[in-house]
């Protein structure tokens, strides 16, 4: 069976530095030596920790990662934000509690969040996938109440996301996956200075059954004609998806 879903069209979100710079200050720490937050990114190493710093240098992100005595920490020629609603604002130490985000620094965030906890899946050029595994401890489980409103927010908009969630010794693996070409299109274009995927599976055989569709519906002369022209029109500018079960 065949299922389709529809919305109305929507322009592609934009990359915006200051909102990707929000999940990099998911993690936060507090120094009781001086008394300052500061950023880190857990459970990683050296070779890591190079790769993901050429990519912010080919995304042109002033944030780069560094090995230090406490760990990887993020070194930022910018003041860093919090991300949680939790924690105290840096800028005037209120408690901002009903921060909310919009859809674009979702997005946003959440291709942050591929670039640290990675996996794009391709094979030969061709983008199939994304896969994020966020290491999440104990003390830190306000974070995945965080994403779970994120991520939720993100499916009322109609994009399809896989959501896990692995216990690992005192660590949780928050894991996010996703194939719904919508979200792989808008990655895909924003990830082109360090790599250019070619192709889309999902895409082309999206556009494959939408044209199938419009031309069932353009030629069955069974269907209705009352509405008919505005189905029409509807499909060919919305967005839409298949889910074949």
């Amino acid at each position: 069976m065949n299922v389709v879903y529809y919305k109305e069209w929507n322009n592609f979100y934009n990359f915006n530095k200051n909102n990707f710079n929000k999940a990099f200050c998911m993690f936060q720490w507090f120094n009781e030596e001086n008394s300052h937050i500061y950023s880190f990114i857990p459970w990683y190493w050296e070779q890591q920790i190079q790769k993901t710093n050429d990519i912010l240098n080919k995304l042109n992100i002033w944030i780069q990662l560094q090995k230090t005595n406490n760990g990887c920490e993020t070194k930022w020629n910018i003041e860093a934000r919090l991300f949680s609603s939790h924690i105290k604002n840096l800028d005037n130490n209120t408690e901002a509690d009903n921060v909310s985000f919009s859809n674009e620094e979702i997005i946003n965030i959440l291709f942050a969040l591929t670039i640290l906890y990675w996996k794009f899946e391709n094979k030969k050029s061709e983008l199939n996938s994304i896969k994020i595994h966020i290491p999440i401890s104990l003390w830190q489980n306000q974070i995945m109440d965080d994403l779970d409103i994120l991520i939720k927010q993100i499916k009322e908009t109609w994009i399809f996301l896989n959501i896990n969630k692995m216990g690992k010794n005192n660590w949780t693996i928050y894991q996010i996956s996703c194939n719904d070409y919508e979200l792989l299109e808008i990655f895909a274009k924003w990830y082109e200075p360090v790599e250019k995927f070619e192709k889309i599976s999902k895409v082309i055989f999206t556009q494959e059954m939408k044209n199938k569709l419009l031309e069932f519906l353009e030629n069955n002369n069974e269907i209705p004609a009352d509405g008919k022209a505005d189905v029409i029109e509807k499909i060919k500018n919305g967005t839409i998806k298949f889910l074949i079960k």
